[in-house]
């Protein structure tokens, strides 16, 4: 049933990149998809560092926005609205690298970054959710923002987003794991401030679709 309910969701849609008509859960025909896992996949660990704490962290994609133009195409069609299947497509892809973790806690939480412009589901909540069910783990929204004041991250600047504030309906436990999720990584500000918000818990680390590369305040491992 599920199969057969995503080929509804991708009937007459062509591929992203090059408009082939025979278009995979990815957005991309065979060979598109293929090639952006051969330019983008990311097989490295991310930190994001702030004073003394490190948030480990990890990417399916590393993203050069004038390099990777079909990764490009196909994030800005996320964001404006993309279908289900893509976000589930992708959703459980970040979900396998959970499931390889053996040191993970069964009981970990997920817990999506909320949107910039008002408290909903937007594209890294349908993104949690996708890693909710392809994991087990349960869903908590408990986060939202402050002083964003309606703008995007996308207007805002790189001194801005660093003063984005976010705020969590409860504190956690200090043993509670949870794993936070974000559609794209840039400075790591706005996960450090969910950290912060959550109470700071040690067992803590970020997924994300894609890390925005060439963006000083994050680095490879």
């Amino acid at each position: 049933m599920e199969k057969w309910l995503e080929e509804i969701h991708l009937w007459g849609r062509t591929c992203l990149n090059c408009g082939f008509f025979r278009t995979q859960p990815s957005l991309f025909c065979r060979d598109c998809e293929a090639a952006v896992w051969r330019e983008s996949y990311n097989p490295q660990n991310l930190q994001i560092s702030s004073g003394l704490r490190i948030l480990g962290a990890k990417a399916l994609f590393l993203w050069e926005q004038d390099r990777n133009r079909a990764l490009s195409k196909l994030i800005s069609h996320l964001k404006n609205g993309g279908p289900q299947v893509a976000y589930n497509h992708y959703g459980f892809l970040m979900a396998e690298f959970l499931k390889s973790d053996r040191k993970l806690d069964p009981n970990t939480w997920i817990i999506p970054i909320p949107p910039s412009k008002k408290r909903g589901k937007d594209h890294a909540w349908r993104l949690a959710e996708a890693v909710s069910r392809g994991t087990g783990f349960p869903l908590k929204p408990l986060l939202k923002r402050e002083n964003t004041k309606g703008l995007s991250q996308k207007s805002l600047t790189r001194s801005a987003r660093r003063r984005v504030r976010l705020v969590a309906d409860e504190k956690i436990t200090p043993s509670q794991s949870v794993v936070l999720i974000d559609d794209i990584l840039t400075t790591g500000s706005t996960a450090i401030s969910a950290l912060q918000a959550l109470g700071n818990p040690p067992q803590a680390r970020l997924l994300t679709m894609a890390y925005r590369t060439l963006v000083a305040g994050t680095d490879l491992v």
